[in-house]
């Protein structure tokens, strides 16, 4: 039991993590997801812009295609195209073979009717055929009715408003930062103070009982003293619960789970240089 206490009370201090202001704002530019939604969107507007230039250069593709296959049509369709088609494809050997029959008056008719029948199997039936064919072709645009100027102004009417877009939210979520940032600083300044007059409230509470046990004091005075330490234990679970929702907003902010404290009171004229990281678009 010992053993698991201590591995617990290991964890809680490895995972704590203590942030200035500074960090948070860092950490939130890094890793906050709807601010890298937001940049890809403007990343993409500029891209965007840069195929819209590119188009008054034309276009150009190159296609490359590998075929295989033994079907008599497509093997001699590539022999055309290739320019490799012989007499032999078409059983020209056979006719010269034949020739004899054909001068022979007694084989002529014979030889000649056995050649008209004659399927070249070559022809038919040819070997499988690996075809390389490479394509590339260059399109450039003579006249678009004005149309690659109008993409090219719409592209940077895009950029425009996205990174306006950009900037604007960086600032605002600077300000919720500074907002849950400072919340939790004020929370828990405030339960410090609590904790203090805990400690106040307790002194006054055994006085009060020491009095009273030697009939020097009233049992309401005991009563009043040990109903304002009720009071503050409320005030300080009212405290807790507003520093661990600013805390959790802050884990929000700058997706990092983490965050279980924060250092100090921070006032946006003074730290005007955590800001300005909010101002440029990346």
């Amino acid at each position: 039991m010992k053993i698991v206490i201590s591995l617990i009370l290991l964890y809680g201090i490895v995972v704590a993590k203590k942030i200035t202001f500074d960090e948070a704002i860092s950490l939130t530019i890094q890793n906050n997801k709807e601010l890298k939604a937001k940049e890809y969107e403007t990343k993409k507007a500029v891209q965007n812009l840069k195929e819209a230039k590119a188009y008054d250069l034309g276009k150009v593709e190159l296609a490359y295609n590998i075929s295989h296959t033994n079907h008599a049509g497509y093997v001699f369709g590539m022999k055309m195209a290739s320019k490799e088609a012989s007499f032999d494809d078409f059983g020209f050997g056979h006719f010269i073979d034949s020739m004899g029959g054909l001068i022979n008056p007694a084989t002529a008719l014979q030889t000649k009717s056995d050649l008209l029948a004659y399927q070249p199997d070559q022809l038919n039936n040819p070997d499988a055929r690996t075809n390389f064919e490479t394509k590339f072709t260059y399109d450039v645009p003579i006249y678009t009715g004005g149309k690659l100027q109008t993409a090219r102004d719409m592209a940077k009417l895009q950029i425009l408003a996205n990174s306006n877009k950009l900037k604007y939210d960086k600032k605002k979520i600077g300000l919720d930062v500074l907002k849950a940032y400072n919340g939790a600083v004020t929370a828990k300044s405030f339960m410090t103070m609590l904790q203090k007059n805990q400690k106040t409230i307790d002194r006054f509470i055994r006085t009060s009982q020491h009095l009273y046990n030697n009939q020097l004091a009233r049992v309401i005075d005991v009563k009043q003293s040990k109903m304002a330490r009720q009071m503050l234990d409320v005030k300080l679970q009212e405290a807790k619960a507003q520093f661990d929702v600013a805390i959790a907003y802050l884990q929000f902010l700058t997706n990092d789970k983490d965050i279980s404290d924060v250092d100090k009171m921070v006032f946006y004229d003074q730290n005007i240089t955590s800001f300005e990281m909010f101002r440029s678009v990346s």
